[in-house]
């Protein structure tokens, strides 16, 4: 559940014609699942004397499926001119008023993964891992008090692929960039948005570190991670968009052998 919230606007240069605002907002609510089913399977694994791990390869396949939902949907749109003065959109006149409820049918998901992995010795690990992605959302529709309304969008699709790096486990590592998890990814798709017959593109790059507390004992860890990528076209005169995210984050986990952790036999 939850609500979407949109604006579309026409602004005119000329001071002498006014410009046109729509604003909806779309309460929406349903139950839907995703279906999942994962395999791994072994390759070949190799124990040096000591009965620790020397050498393991394996591989692990994913599957997930997301069914066709129908939203119970509620629907207010507002229509108006504006004018602006000192860069603020003032209201002149409402041009129409829509107060409806209906439903929105968001279409089935489709997506595929598949993971090669090798582990050595001194905890280091490897893993290449590939993706796909598929909705259709050309088939998505809205019908508000009995009319349905197209959004003309396109079939989604999306490919992707990355590199997972341990160089050592963190009894091994002698520094905190020997401790660390490396990625690195590249993925492509064709959004479902499409303007004057073209269809956007999305592009980027990937990257991201996993950096271990080094004053706990724990598995709590800090993450860095960051994306590159390029949007749309400036062919036919549309609108190309470069863009740079940031993530920090952390995640804490408890050391069983914390005291706060232990479960005491006295009171």
């Amino acid at each position: 559940f939850g609500v979407i919230e949109e604006e579309r606007r026409i602004d005119f240069q000329d001071p002498n014609f006014l410009d046109t605002r729509i604003t909806s907002r779309n309460k929406m609510k349903s139950f839907g699942a995703d279906l999942g089913l994962q395999y791994s399977y072994i390759f070949s694994q190799k124990y040096d004397q000591d009965k620790k791990l020397k050498e393991r390869w394996s591989m692990t396949a994913g599957f997930s499926y997301t069914p066709e939902m129908t939203w119970s949907t509620s629907l207010k749109e507002l229509g108006e001119t504006t004018q602006e003065f000192s860069l603020v959109s003032f209201p002149i006149d409402t041009t129409y008023i829509i107060n409806g409820t209906g439903t929105t049918r968001i279409p089935q998901r489709i997506t595929g993964g598949l993971s090669l992995n090798y582990q050595g010795n001194k905890g280091r690990e490897i893993s290449l891992a590939v993706e796909y992605r598929t909705q259709e959302w050309s088939t998505s529709e809205r019908t508000i008090n009995g009319e349905i309304f197209n959004p003309q969008l396109a079939d989604f699709t999306e490919s992707s692929i990355g590199i997972r790096f341990v160089p050592k486990s963190i009894q091994d590592a002698q520094n905190i960039f020997g401790r660390a998890h490396y990625y690195f990814g590249v993925r492509t798709s064709e959004t479902y948005l499409q303007l004057d017959g073209y269809q956007l593109q999305d592009e980027a790059f990937t990257f991201a570190i996993n950096i271990p507390m080094l004053a706990s004992k724990s598995i709590s860890r800090f993450n860095f991670g960051m994306e590159l990528g390029q949007r749309g076209t400036v062919d036919n005169n549309l609108l190309q968009e470069n863009y740079l995210n940031l993530q920090i984050g952390v995640s804490l986990s408890p050391y069983f052998k914390n005291a706060w952790f232990r479960q005491r036999k006295y009171d």
